[in-house]
């Protein structure tokens, strides 16, 4: 493992990656600065955890940074390791699932489109990117899931997409916890040789730290659906 480390990040491609995030967290924290003059707001009511109205469009300058931040790296590395047409559906993807929580945030979307979406978008990736083919389990050996993994790696997307749906709204909470899941994705990715999950990482945490300094406590901006679904779907499918 350590030499997988090191033919990949010498001292120089180190400190570059290093630079490249601290880019982008500058840029999303501008964008998320931006947007927190758009007039779209979380209003409190029966089940919130503030008290006053608080924009929640900052997710967009998560997506877009994350967007931005993928296409530049991915032309700065050799992405050999991850056939292009799969990478470009897992960026399509993202990008689908940004639009549909977007347009949420926008006008409300109802729950039964919201989940239409979510699926769409995971049966997609499934199918042409990953899925979850089987399971390790001690003491019995490895179980394999044929045709049904399509349906875990669809639930598998579901239920992170939502979990940090849930989790927007706490001050710091979605994004601090987003950020502790990047770190140890990344380093495991750069561990295995998994190049691609630990450049992808390095991007939407770029992309998060920049939007966590106004979502710390007390927050100034939430991420709305179109930060955590973006979120979530990521880390779903780097995981």
């Amino acid at each position: 493992m350590p030499e997988l480390v090191a033919d990949f990040l010498t001292f120089g491609t180190a400190l570059s990656h290093v630079f490249f995030a601290f880019l982008l967290i500058g840029f999303s924290a501008l964008l998320t600065r931006w947007v927190i003059g758009w007039n779209i707001a979380d209003i409190p009511n029966a089940r919130s955890s503030h008290m006053r109205s608080t924009p929640k469009s900052g997710g967009v300058a998560i997506a877009i940074s994350f967007l931005i931040g993928m296409v530049i790296i991915s032309s700065w590395h050799d992405m050999a390791p991850f056939p292009s047409v799969p990478f470009a559906i897992f960026l399509a993807t993202t990008g689908g699932t940004f639009g549909a929580a977007l347009a949420d945030d926008l006008i409300e979307l109802s729950p039964f489109v919201k989940l239409a979406c979510q699926l769409a978008m995971a049966l997609i990736f499934s199918l042409f990117v990953a899925r979850i083919d089987g399971l390790a389990v001690p003491m019995i050996g490895n179980l394999t899931f044929g045709w049904f993994g399509h349906l875990i790696t669809i639930g598998w997307f579901v239920l992170f997409m939502n979990v940090y749906n849930f989790m927007d709204g706490i001050d710091g909470l979605a994004a601090g916890g987003a950020l502790i899941a990047l770190f140890m994705l990344g380093g495991i990715g750069l561990l295995l040789g998994a190049h691609v999950v630990y450049l992808s990482a390095l991007c939407l945490f770029a992309a998060v730290a920049g939007f966590f300094a106004f979502n710390f406590p007390p927050a100034k901006i939430f991420m709305g659906d179109t930060g955590s679904q973006v979120i979530g779907f990521a880390i779903a499918g780097l995981a």
